[in-house]
């Protein structure tokens, strides 16, 4: 009796592995059989199916990851920098390069003629590239070396040091030797290495500046001294205290940073406007900085719009 109640049961399994029963029964453990509800026996899935599938694991997962790859940094297939890096990268290897021959502008000047330093001697060593205290960026300060190093391997010409004309008198207070710097700015940083843009120096004039050019001189020299540091990462009140820093002596500095209005045969322009443009938007200046940070272009078209509205006040420019 056991023997044959075992191989129904046996019977019974197999035949609910190969069929589909609306209403199965299984034998119980008292031997008697027992109801149970339907069934499901998995069928084979159609190439239909199959495809479906696939297509709407694709559609939910691209509507799942598009916030991210909308919002992801893009990367530039020039310079291999996300945009704001690359606002960054550039305008810092352009203010080392700036910073760079002022250093040596100053070396010259102690010397009292542009001379040869010995090849022992490294600009970048000096204690303003590893300042601790001002946490210099170290994009800057790599770029000085990466400078140094390329005007030393270019070093071919006899009568021009790193661009600077040998044996030339230099003297850190005298206007023509202030903008001897500019020209060799402009030279090696614009010309000869291209590390800065033909706006970031611009070329002697044959006419007075507009008001907008001078607009442009006085923010870029401002978003210089922020590419000094990690102006991508810093707070707003760290930038803010960079800019009210600058901002408090850089009006008198531009004999060493643009060429001289050819009909004023001086900056005396750029220092007004400046003062001005202080005075009256240090607020707006501070604030798109905050918003654009290395974003430069973007900053002058707050400051400095090009409607033809750059001037700050009637006549500021008949001095």
């Amino acid at each position: 009796l056991d023997l044959s109640r075992r191989c129904r049961c046996r019977r019974d399994r197999e035949s609910l592995r190969t069929r589909t029963h609306k209403r199965a029964f299984v034998p119980s453990r008292r031997g008697k059989m027992k109801k149970q509800g339907p069934r499901m026996v998995p069928r084979a899935v159609s190439r239909r199916d199959g495809f479906l599938s696939v297509l709407m694991f694709v559609v939910m997962s691209t509507l799942l990851l598009s916030p991210f790859l909308l919002f992801a940094p893009r990367v530039t297939a020039e310079s291999g920098f996300t945009p704001a890096a690359d606002f960054a990268h550039r305008q810092a290897e352009c203010e080392a390069c700036k910073v760079f021959n002022e250093h040596l502008f100053e070396i010259f000047s102690m010397n009292g003629k542009v001379q040869r330093l010995k090849s022992e001697h490294s600009v970048c060593d000096d204690q303003f590239w590893h300042l601790s205290t001002n946490m210099h960026a170290h994009e800057f300060k790599d770029a000085c070396e990466r400078i140094e190093s390329h005007l030393k391997g270019m070093e071919a010409v006899k009568k021009e040091y790193l661009q600077w004309p040998l044996k030339k008198k230099v003297d850190r207070g005298n206007h023509k030797s202030q903008q001897l710097l500019v020209q060799v700015k402009r030279k090696v940083c614009v010309e000869t290495i291209g590390v800065c843009g033909d706006s970031d120096i611009p070329g002697p004039l044959d006419r007075r500046r507009t008001p907008c050019e001078t607009c442009d001189v006085v923010v870029k020299s401002l978003a210089g001294h922020l590419a000094r540091y990690e102006n991508q990462d810093i707070s707003d009140y760290r930038r803010e205290g960079l800019l009210e820093e600058k901002m408090a002596t850089f009006c008198k500095e531009f004999d060493k940073e643009a060429f001289d209005d050819p009909g004023l045969k001086s900056t005396a322009d750029i220092m007004v406007y400046c003062t001005e443009l202080v005075r009256l938007s240090a607020e707006d200046i501070k604030s798109s900085f905050n918003r654009h940070k290395s974003d430069t272009g973007a900053v002058l078209r707050d400051v400095c719009p090009r409607n033809n509205k750059c001037g700050l006040f009637p006549g500021h420019f008949e001095l």
